[in-house]
């Protein structure tokens, strides 16, 4: 059995590419890391149908090449490539498709300014002093529109999209609301 690599990468190239985009900034370097990335898995096409879980094996190929700028520009490697739960083998395919939405939410409707803090918070983990000090402000500034960028993106997720938990208060799944506000990718 063969593989399509046309249609594997048309099926994938939308879910790597926010994968790429939520962890870094730049849209055009986003883009390169893409490229890279297609170039890759073009040259294994061969090796395509012997793997088991292709998309846990196309997001494996995603995150070394981004671990792979990272150490070829001197930047320091972000702890969460090392440790993403979203491409082991067992992968829960709705949280994964939660994290999707949030980052396109994330790079979609929030500023640049809101993304870059959000990013540092969440994605980065660093520490408040740490986020005040990488933007030049103060920690009561830092503090105040952390807040406001997690209510914004969080307000814009909840327009979209409802929340199933379990008895433990655990995410479950979430569904599209029926009486959408906003547009989603949800």
């Amino acid at each position: 059995m063969t593989v399509d690599f046309d249609a594997l990468w048309q099926e994938y190239e939308k879910e790597l590419t926010n994968f790429v985009r939520a962890r870094l900034f730049d849209k055009s370097l986003a883009s390169d890391i893409i490229q890279e990335v297609a170039i890759k898995i073009y040259k294994n096409k061969s090796r395509l149908a012997s793997i088991d879980n292709i998309r846990a094996w196309l997001y494996r190929v995603t995150r070394n090449t981004l671990i792979d700028f990272y150490k070829q520009n001197d930047k320091t490697i972000p702890s969460e490539l090392y440790s993403l739960e979203l491409i082991t083998d067992e992968i829960d395919d709705d949280m994964n498709e939660l994290n999707i939405c949030l980052s396109n939410m994330m790079s979609s409707s929030l500023n640049k300014s809101d993304n870059e803090i959000l990013h540092l918070s969440v994605i980065e983990q660093y520490s408040l002093k740490e986020i005040s000090s990488t933007l030049k402000m103060s920690i009561e500034g830092t503090k105040s529109k952390l807040k406001r960028a997690k209510k914004k993106l969080s307000s814009d997720f909840f327009d979209c999209c409802t929340l199933d938990k379990d008895m433990q208060k655990n995410i479950v799944d979430y569904l599209p609301n029926s009486n959408n506000k906003r547009e989603c990718d949800c």
